[in-house]
């Protein structure tokens, strides 16, 4: 049995990846993201980065430093910029390969731009109408057009729109008013720079396209002209989707489709109307065709993750791997009624141990998946069972339950949370702690304040501690009242940590990142504050760390705060 420590260093693959003949280029991580290129069954470290794309013989990338996300190109074993300030995100090379249309915050709101290659000069082509409004986007065979989504609040209108690059004109080609209409990306709410970019093939032949929308009150594929005009696909699923390609002669569509808890790779013909699917002990996503198949990411507790080809016909071949160090603990599924007769799918390991960490997810559009998680296997091999309940607002149970948290925020969510907990606590298990990350650890304070003898202790990283907008988060402010009414203070401070701290009975651990730009640290010191008022700072452990943003980063962060967290575990738990 190996150290435990050493499952955080555990490299993952990430779900980022180009694939171009026999090879591969991926993000890698274990703190760090790295780029790593697979040819001929080896692989070779190239240099910092994550979400890379064939260009040519180069390599087309992001990465991050402090507070800026640029876009870069390896070259000839080199690295260099291409943006020099901003956030820079959702990088589409032209067919032609000589510009690529980016999303950037440079001149202030997220806008569409256009750069030149070969002159290494930069254009606004598309100013949005607000934050929400611009969204990821694809290119035309023929370079002449990009089609993108949007989504409109308050009604969540999905948009599918047609640009015509040289001339910058916008037509809208697609609107289902309180649904959404996508393009090749799955249903993102804010954009960050570690969602992989596209360069998803969504084209049947040079002037259609497929999208996705759940305006049938599921997920289904339509195919649109450059007219707008729509002939609807019969998939045979009423699942959600995501992750989609069109295979390169326009016959078939490779998708991701969750079921309860895990994702599963699906084959449809576009022609004959049939439908294969392809299950492992895992799940599976992001599939990139090939000639006679998909490549696609793969991850399983047990396993690790990697990449996987898949044949239209034959049997699945792994192309690259990166194992655990070693032996894992394999999730049990549980189902457990809630308050309102729902039911509520959920995860749990080391299903021996008495202890229990509640591990909640974050988003909230988010969900815990049957995949390889380091952390929460850390967890486990500490000795503590660990329970990941997808409470109402997680994706993947249908869009009635993804949107029943809407405006109720820490509301039926977190009375999930709690009825998860009472289940397992009548099968035997206890004591509880209850922890998360960003709205996880919103949801996590939450329980630790609404129903303060249900856990004995509580653990929030990158938390919003408050959702009153002059210290909420970012998403949420941005979000355009999609998540919360902005005007009903009351029921935001209802809603808000800060505001029922005098009712904190438990110790909290709390980690920040000073550098957070989703959920500022102000949050944290506002509440810190009112806790200091009302006698209850003692109660907080806070670390902070100066060269951290919306989560951890850095190994030596990564390892050291796991760690503190475990003995606090230990500790409250005696």
């Amino acid at each position: 049995m190996c150290h435990k420590s050493v499952l955080l260093e555990t490299p993952r693959v990430l779900r980022g990846f180009d694939v171009k003949g026999e090879d591969i280029v991926i993000s890698r991580t274990n703190g760090e993201k790295e780029l790593w290129i697979i040819s001929q069954g080896k692989a070779r470290k190239l240099c910092r980065g994550f979400s890379p794309l064939f260009l040519g013989d180069d390599i087309l990338y992001c990465n991050t430093e402090n507070d800026r996300t640029d876009i870069c190109l390896y070259q000839k074993g080199s690295s260099s910029n291409l943006t020099k300030k901003g956030r820079n995100l959702a990088p589409q090379p032209s067919p032609d390969e000589r510009s690529i249309a980016f999303l950037s915050d440079v001149d202030g709101p997220l806008s569409l731009y256009l750069l030149n290659l070969r002159e290494k000069k930069s254009t606004c082509i598309l100013t949005p109408e607000s934050p929400l409004f611009m969204r990821p986007f694809v290119w035309s065979p023929d370079g002449k057009y990009i089609i993108y989504w949007t989504l409109k609040p308050p009604l969540l209108s999905g948009e599918i729109w047609c640009l015509h690059v040289r001339t910058r004109r916008a037509a809208r080609l697609i609107s289902f008013p309180g649904s959404s209409a996508r393009v090749g990306s799955p249903y993102m709410w804010y954009l960050s720079p570690f969602h992989p970019p596209l360069k998803s093939s969504v084209w049947v032949d040079q002037e259609r396209f497929v999208f996705l929308s759940d305006v049938k009150g599921y997920d289904s594929f339509g195919i649109s002209t450059l007219e707008g005009e729509i002939q609807w696909v019969d998939d045979r699923s009423d699942k959600d989707k995501e992750f989609y390609e069109v295979s390169p002669d326009g016959k078939w569509i490779a998708y991701n489709e969750y079921v309860d808890g895990t994702t599963r790779l699906v084959f449809l013909s576009l022609e004959e109307g049939k439908r294969g699917e392809v299950k492992t002990n895992g799940c599976l996503s992001h599939p990139k065709w090939s000639k006679k198949g998909v490549y696609c990411w793969e991850s399983s507790p047990s396993e690790g993750t990697g990449i996987l080809y898949v044949p239209l016909e034959g049997e699945p071949m792994c192309c690259y791997r990166e194992p655990p160090p070693c032996p894992t603990f394999q999730p049990v599924p549980l189902h457990f009624h809630t308050f309102d007769g729902r039911t509520i799918g959920s995860w749990l390991y080391n299903t021996k141990a008495q202890k229990v960490l509640v591990w909640l997810h974050g988003g909230p559009a988010d969900v815990c998946l049957n995949d390889f998680d380091p952390v929460i296997q850390y967890f486990a091999s500490n000795g503590f069972a660990v329970f990941m309940p997808n409470y109402r607002g997680s994706v993947g149970y249908g869009k009635e339950f993804e949107r029943l948290n809407r405006n109720d925020l820490g509301g039926g969510d977190l009375k999930d949370v709690v009825e998860g907990i009472s289940y397992l606590e009548r099968q035997g298990y206890g004591p509880f702690v209850v922890g998360g990350q960003s709205y996880g650890a919103y949801l996590a304070s939450m329980v630790l304040v609404k129903y303060p003898d249900v856990c004995e202790g509580g653990i929030c990283i990158s938390g919003m501690y408050t959702l009153l907008p002059e210290y909420a988060s970012d998403w949420l402010i941005n979000s355009g009242c999609i998540w919360m009414d902005l005007e009903d203070r009351d029921l935001l401070a209802d809603r808000s940590f800060s505001n029922h701290v005098e009712n904190l009975a438990k110790p909290v651990f709390v980690i920040h990142g000073n550098r957070d730009g989703y959920t500022p640290v102000s949050g944290l010191q506002y509440t810190l504050q009112k806790a200091k008022k009302v006698g209850k700072d003692q109660l907080f452990t806070v670390v902070l760390y100066d060269d951290e943003g919306h989560g951890l980063t850095k190994k030596e962060h990564i390892k050291e705060a796991y760690e503190m967290i475990v003995k606090f575990i230990d500790e409250v738990t005696r």
